[in-house]
């Protein structure tokens, strides 16, 4: 077996405990101690925990490469997990019929185990429920607007990059003939993600997501939080700071007291 060069990485990572913005983010965001973060940097630890190497390159979205160059170095075979245990699925567009397609960050919704894009994507299968006031065998978000609903897993081969889902406020809409088209549909929508986008079943762990009137006051902030994040770190673009905004929001969100199980199962 070759001999494992943490050399780099020890470097690197003493070089960012330097930076305050970024020790600052490590601090936050991880659970991390700085005296194991001293311990890897003078190679008292051999090898970093791979669990905490995750979660620093979540942390420092900005330094993710230099990272991951730097890990590779001494584990030729890591691979930063493509979703982690903890995340969920995040509605990036809603579309509804006779309505303007604007949207904003309220508009906006996690969906976890509870809901049937979560299960449609952790099995990579498609899912139609005729109505979700009777629906028993698989999950269901009830919604007022919502009493039929089609899922289907946006996938290549057996990875999945994410869920088509259309939705209607009659019961028993989907026939045959409409689900052979939602799947046609879904099947062209998987044509346009790049391959590094789909993720294989086995590297997604949903987790239970709050109500949508519990996630909305989190939500609405997103703006503020990207703002924030781009003042205390001016290095990120403004993609990296909502992808941390995000995260940060996601992370609240599934932090919530237990109390709240009930609602996210509605």
């Amino acid at each position: 077996m070759a001999e494992q060069d943490w050399g780099p990485f020890r470097a690197l990572v003493k070089e960012l405990l330097q930076d305050p913005q970024a020790r600052k983010r490590i601090e936050q965001r991880t659970d991390i101690a700085l005296r194991t973060l001293a311990r890897w940097i003078s190679g008292e630890t051999e090898e970093p925990d791979r669990k905490r190497l995750f979660s620093l390159l979540a942390a420092l979205p900005g330094h993710r490469d230099a990272l991951l160059a730097a890990i590779r170095k001494a584990l030729p075979d890591f691979e930063a997990p493509l979703i982690d245990p903890a995340t969920s699925l995040l509605e990036v567009m809603q579309m509804t019929t006779h309505q303007s397609l604007r949207t904003g960050p309220g508009d906006t919704l996690f969906l976890g185990s509870e809901s049937l894009c979560g299960y449609s994507a952790s099995l990579c299968q498609a899912q139609v429920v005729q109505n979700t006031d009777e629906e028993q065998r698989v999950p269901v978000r009830r919604s007022r607007n919502e009493r039929s609903a089609a899922a289907y897993p946006i996938r290549c081969g057996g990875a999945v990059a994410g869920v088509f889902l259309v939705s209607s406020p009659q019961p028993d809409f989907f026939s045959q003939r409409l689900q052979s088209l939602l799947q046609l549909y879904a099947y062209l929508l998987g044509l346009a993600f790049e391959t590094e986008a789909f993720y294989p079943p086995d590297r997604i762990r949903l987790r239970l997501m709050p109500a949508e009137q519990i996630q909305r006051p989190y939500i609405v902030g997103l703006q503020q939080q990207v703002i924030s994040l781009l003042q205390d770190d001016p290095s990120l673009s403004r993609r990296e700071a909502e992808v941390a905004a995000w995260h940060q929001i996601e992370e609240e969100l599934l932090a919530l007291p237990e109390s709240h199980d009930q609602e996210r199962r509605r």
